[in-house]
């Protein structure tokens, strides 16, 4: 198999790979949702919560990916979604040097891109037919969702973590609108994940809040004035879901 990655590098694939090292937790979370977890043989610290995760080797080292744990692993197919790349190209580029085939993909921005990155997993692993039913199971989903709030109106809702936010053009600001919700922090100008201000929250008054389990909402003037705040509207979502561009983000949206 041949193919491109987002880096613009050729991804070349002899053989149906055996040994598998996903350095971001939605990438190995996608191989668990594909039945292919025997594949994996390495997973970054973050993938601890799936099952099984903490029998393969920890391919993590200090502000990223450790290139020795994962060369160490022999692997014959290495995962890198963009955040990692992103933060670590030049590893990346070590391990790839090596000559072990290495895929990165891209920025995700919708749960379709979800569905799509579903797909590709299992064509890249040779578990195609995996990968496009898990891939049609997050489309049937969006679709649902879609056709249930055709029509309904769109309250605005906000999405935090840590002082930050998901704005136009990400995954999560996708989930949320998909859900029924307006996004506030796209229509406030702001793209990608940035962090917000005060000032901003008041003159948004989101009716709902959303947030992943563990990230406290400010308990502050500007926050306590909000609609979401004082309705107590407030959905707190598994941090897995909500904040992995991987298949169990669509249950996110469904929550």
């Amino acid at each position: 198999y041949e193919t491109t990655d987002a880096t613009g590098a050729n991804v070349t694939i002899e053989e149906d790979p055996e040994r598998i090292v996903t350095l971001n937790p939605s990438a190995a979370q996608t191989m668990w949702e594909i039945g292919a977890r025997d594949e994996v043989v390495g997973v970054s610290q973050y993938a601890s919560y799936l099952d099984g995760a903490d029998e393969r080797a920890n391919v993590s080292g200090p502000n990223g990916p450790s290139v020795e744990r994962v060369l160490n692993a022999t692997p014959d197919l290495v995962l890198v979604p963009n955040s990692s790349y992103g933060a670590a190209a030049e590893r990346v580029e070590q391990i790839r040097a090596q000559g072990v085939p290495v895929y990165v993909f891209e920025q995700p921005t919708s749960l379709g891109y979800v569905a799509e990155k579903t797909e590709r997993i299992g064509r890249l692993t040779g578990n195609c037919e995996a990968g496009a039913e898990r891939a049609d199971e997050v489309r049937r989903s969006v679709e649902l969702m879609e056709r249930a709030l055709d029509g309904t109106e769109r309250p605005v809702g906000l999405n935090v973590f840590y002082g930050y936010t998901s704005g136009a053009n990400t995954f999560i600001g996708d989930l949320m609108t998909t859900a029924g919700l307006q996004n506030g922090a796209a229509e406030a100008g702001i793209t990608g994940f940035q962090a917000i201000n005060d000032e901003t929250v008041v003159e948004m008054n989101p009716e709902w809040i959303v947030a992943p389990e563990g990230s406290p909402v400010p308990q502050n003037e500007a926050y306590n004035s909000t609609r979401a705040v004082r309705e107590g509207n407030v959905i707190r979502v598994d941090t897995n879901r909500l904040q992995q561009p991987a298949p169990r983000s669509v249950q996110a949206a469904e929550v």
